[in-house]
């Protein structure tokens, strides 16, 4: 899983045309993990510490019931995806049972950032902020990019690169 996106110039106009498919990283998800670890570990000392005893299988509901979390929040980050169509559009779906879609066309990308907390960056991934001028989706935030900045500054290139060519620049009213 690279977060670079890789550019082939399309024939019929000047604008790029970008052939990518990025998911995100389970890196990004170690901070939940560590704390689902964490409350496993505190369900058996609590068990251990009663001053009676109790049947194991008590001790497996609390225990079954954070590592089916933990479980449910691997395999929804393992249904998230974002690809780069060649219509100049991003397309991102999610979901395990039951998919949700949507899109944005490049050209209304506004601005793009980058958050890292300390523990991602240790990890070595980010979530990708695009700011946009659509209605319905005025934020759309790529989680779990490993190599952020690079697909950043990559994004930022794209979108440039498809302004330009459908002539769309921006006017500021006082």
């Amino acid at each position: 899983m690279n977060a670079v996106i890789e550019y082939t110039p399309v024939k019929r106009t000047a604008a790029a045309k970008v052939q990518g498919h990025v998911k995100p990283s389970q890196a990004y998800n170690a901070g939940h993990y560590l704390s689902y670890a964490l409350m496993a570990v505190a369900v058996v000392w609590a068990y251990a510490a009663l001053p009676w005893d109790l049947h194991w299988a008590f001790l497996a509901v609390p225990l079954g019931l954070i590592a089916f979390r933990a479980a449910y929040r691997w395999v929804d980050f393992m249904f998230l995806s974002y690809r780069f169509d060649d219509r100049e559009r991003i397309v991102w779906s999610w979901g395990i049972l039951s998919r949700h879609t949507g899109s944005l066309e490049v050209f209304r990308v506004q601005n793009i950032t980058l958050h890292q907390s300390f523990f991602e960056r240790l990890a070595g991934v980010g979530t990708v902020i695009l700011e946009t001028r659509d209605e319905t989706n005025p934020l759309l935030r790529l989680v779990g990019m490993q190599k952020p900045e690079e697909l950043r500054a990559s994004l930022t290139d794209y979108v440039q690169q498809v302004r330009r060519a459908r002539g769309v620049s921006e006017a500021s009213v006082n």
